[in-house]
């Protein structure tokens, strides 16, 4: 929605999680599709993401596993979680345009 300038480029080491319904993330926000886990000392909390082959993702969530480039996406299913796998994937740290 709007438009959106990058700020950042980099390779993400992407893998996906999954959740009860009702959880919250690291900033107690509800996970869902278009959230992500990242590592805040990386890609800070509260960046919005373009994900190649995802798409959005809003960061508002971290994990000990999330280290560096690493961006753990939210699946809405395990299946979906097995699917993806671990992908190396271009991610871009957007920013709405002025």
């Amino acid at each position: 929605k709007g438009e959106y300038v990058v700020e950042r480029t980099f390779t993400a080491n992407t893998t996906a999680y999954t959740a009860r319904p009702g959880a919250g993330g690291a900033l107690g926000l509800g996970v869902h599709r278009g959230t992500c886990a990242v590592d805040p000392g990386f890609v800070a909390l509260r960046s919005e993401l373009w994900i190649e082959g995802y798409g959005y993702a809003f960061a508002n969530d971290t994990g000990g596993a999330v280290k560096g480039n690493v961006v753990d996406l939210y699946m809405n299913s395990k299946g979906q979680c097995i699917s993806w796998g671990r992908r190396n994937m271009t991610a871009y740290v957007i920013v709405p345009a002025e």
